[in-house]
């Protein structure tokens, strides 16, 4: 396929979401099935760092992860024009930020919130969670649950899409996204 689907975004569909949802799975998918360019941030943030997100949480903190997060956001949007039109698959907590909010309304880009319950969400991290900083603790499921319900209300007011990923898999959900915009 190539990259000119009729009714598409302007050039830039963002995949939001918590951990487990499939953002990085999903969003390959999609760029591949649209014919368009897919930037994972947090892989882009890694490759940057040198080291892991796991890594850059223990060695500087989140913060300093949610300023790097902001930056390759704005990055990856901003290059539309010239490096073509681009998916987009961002960490569970970017879209928290403000900054970072703009910067994804200021390239009109489709925001697509891949939702799925906690208790899907948990059960695909649990295998992977030391991979995951924010709930490598004693208690992963209380703290998925408690983020969740800090970062749904953001997720509903900056997505412009919803899909339910709780039973479809990621071929499925790529195939649903690309038929949005035909």
């Amino acid at each position: 396929m190539g990259s000119a689907v009729p009714d598409a975004p302007r050039g830039a569909v963002v995949l939001i979401g918590m951990m487990g949802a499939g953002k990085t799975t999903v969003g390959s998918r999609l760029a591949r099935r649209l014919g368009w360019r897919y930037v994972d941030n947090d892989l882009a943030i890694e490759a940057d760092a040198g080291m892991s997100v796991a890594n850059i949480f223990a060695t500087f903190g989140e913060e300093d992860f949610r300023r790097r997060e902001a930056a390759f956001i704005r990055d990856a949007l901003a290059g539309v024009g010239e490096r073509g039109p681009v998916v987009l698959s961002v960490g569970g907590g970017a879209v928290l930020r403000p900054e970072t909010q703009e910067a994804v309304r200021d390239a009109g880009a489709e925001v697509v919130w891949l939702r799925a319950p906690v208790d899907v969400l948990v059960e695909r991290v649990a295998r992977r969670r030391q991979e995951r900083p924010l709930i490598a603790g004693d208690d992963p499921e209380a703290t998925m649950r408690r983020i969740y319900a800090e970062r749904e209300p953001v997720y509903e007011a900056v997505s412009t899409r919803v899909v339910d990923v709780s039973t479809a898999g990621p071929d499925d959900i790529a195939r649903a996204i690309e038929e949005w915009f035909r």
